[in-house]
């Protein structure tokens, strides 16, 4: 028999606040009634890291589909992301924004200068470096689907309520901090 939101939501609840937030990670990934077994029977100790990565896989899922009519990976989206925020970006500051090794973005940049949508001019202050920059073809395709997207990142993060989301926010943060040590992007020299 299914089990009710209310009732998950009491539930969780009743275990405390480590609990709430592994019940708000998961009602993006596991069906309610398998939550509720397992917090039956191990109380919160579900696994964290593979909530983590369904949660970012339902998320990507979620995003590729309103990516991909429109001929760009959700990588390309998140390479025009940054550059609108910080444009003329190295190589490596990129690859540590976006979480990716250095070949992978090479390969990526690659195609996005050939489509135009970026380009690489040396560092003004350092003619050795060759930063990546935001065309203005890319600039377009960013604002024509940067709200899109920025839609569907609200519609998951409605499903929680403002407390939840700043809770959240906060424990992943804590999470992707160097106190937890260093990321494995960051040591690959990207």
């Amino acid at each position: 028999m299914p089990i009710s939101a209310a009732a998950v939501d009491a539930l969780a609840a009743s275990l405390g606040i480590r609990a709430q937030i592994c019940f708000s990670l998961a009602r993006f990934y596991i069906p309610r009634q398998i939550l509720k077994d397992q917090i039956i029977r191990r109380g919160c100790d579900v696994d964290l890291p593979e909530l983590i990565r369904g949660v970012n896989r339902r998320l990507e899922q979620m995003l590729e589909a309103e990516l991909k009519p429109r001929s760009m990976s959700l990588l390309q989206y998140r390479v025009l992301e940054s550059l609108t925020e910080a444009d003329g970006l190295a190589m490596g500051d990129l690859a540590t924004r976006l979480f990716v090794d250095g070949p992978t973005l090479t390969k990526i940049i690659d195609r996005m200068v050939e489509s135009a949508q970026v380009y690489r001019a040396p560092d003004s202050h350092d003619r050795r470096r060759v930063l990546i920059f935001l065309s203005q073809r890319g600039a377009a395709q960013f604002r024509n689907i940067g709200p899109l997207i920025k839609s569907v990142q609200q519609d998951v993060l409605d499903r929680l309520d403002a407390s939840e989301a700043a809770a959240l926010t906060n424990l992943l943060s804590e999470l992707l901090s160097d106190r937890v040590g260093p990321h494995p992007y960051l040591d690959r020299g990207a």
